[in-house]
């Protein structure tokens, strides 16, 4: 999963900067919530808890970007790393 501010980037860089309030909206409802098979809330995993409760990170990671993908859906591939090469036309 990628970290917040390089998704906030990817957005603005895109061109799709109006879905920053979408994503915002999504990870506080995401992540502001109480993870049901830790009792802790899942921003507090997701901050303190990657070696502690590896497992528990992993599964809300999984979920968040489950979450976030649509928003990244009609993002070009390009705008998400520098080591991937936009494709051009043969000439």
């Amino acid at each position: 999963m990628l970290d917040i501010t390089k998704c906030y980037s990817i957005l603005i860089a895109s061109g799709h900067g109006r879905r920053c309030n979408d994503l915002r909206d999504l990870l506080r409802k995401e992540l502001f919530a109480i993870d049901e098979s830790t009792g802790k809330h899942k921003v507090v995993i997701m901050k303190h808890g990657r070696h502690s409760m590896s497992e528990d990170y992993k599964r809300i990671s999984r979920q968040v970007a489950a979450e976030m993908t649509p928003l990244f859906k009609d993002v070009d591939d390009h705008f998400f790393s520098v080591d991937l090469p936009r494709k051009r036309a043969n000439r």
